[in-house]
C-alpha cells in the first residue's frame, strides 16, 4: 500500500521510477551523440546515385521481367547494390540487418522454374491450336 491508501499495481509507475527512466534515457541519448560524433564521418554530403527502381511497384517489376528488360537475378543484383550503397557505404543507414545470402540462387531457381512451366504450357497447348 502507498501512503495515500491506493495500492500500487504491477503496471503502476511512481515519480521516482519515472525520473530514473527519464534520466537513463537522457544518458543513452548523450552517449549515442558522443559515439556518433566520435565516429569518422562518411563522405560529406555524398548523394547516392539515382536508382531507377526507387518508385517501382510489384506490377512495374513484373512488367520489366515480362518484356525482358530485367530478370529476377538482375533485380536482386540491383536491389543488393542499392542496399550496399545506402546501408554499408554512403550514408551508412544501417537499416538492413541481413540480406539473404541465397537470394541470387533463389532468383535463378525461380527463373528456371518459370521457364520450365512456360515450356510445359506451350507443349500442351500447341496441339490445341489446330482445334481453333
Amino acid at each position: 500500500m502507498r501512503r495515500d491508501g491506493r495500492r500500487s499495481g504491477s503496471g503502476a509507475i511512481n515519480r521516482r521510477a519515472l525520473f530514473r527512466f527519464g534520466a537513463a534515457g537522457g544518458v543513452l541519448v548523450a552517449v549515442e551523440q558522443a559515439i556518433g560524433r566520435a565516429a569518422p564521418p562518411s563522405a560529406p554530403e555524398a548523394r547516392p546515385e539515382p536508382f531507377d527502381l526507387e518508385e517501382a511497384t510489384i506490377a512495374d517489376l513484373q512488367k520489366r521481367m515480362v518484356v525482358g528488360e530485367d530478370t529476377a537475378r538482375s533485380l536482386v543484383e540491383k536491389y543488393a547494390a542499392r542496399i550496399e550503397a545506402l546501408d554499408k557505404r554512403g550514408p551508412a543507414l544501417r537499416a538492413v540487418l541481413e540480406v539473404n545470402p541465397d537470394a541470387l540462387k533463389i532468383a535463378e531457381d525461380l527463373e528456371q522454374f518459370a521457364a520450365e512451366e512456360l515450356r510445359s504450357f506451350l507443349r500442351t497447348h500447341e496441339k490445341a491450336q489446330f482445334l481453333l
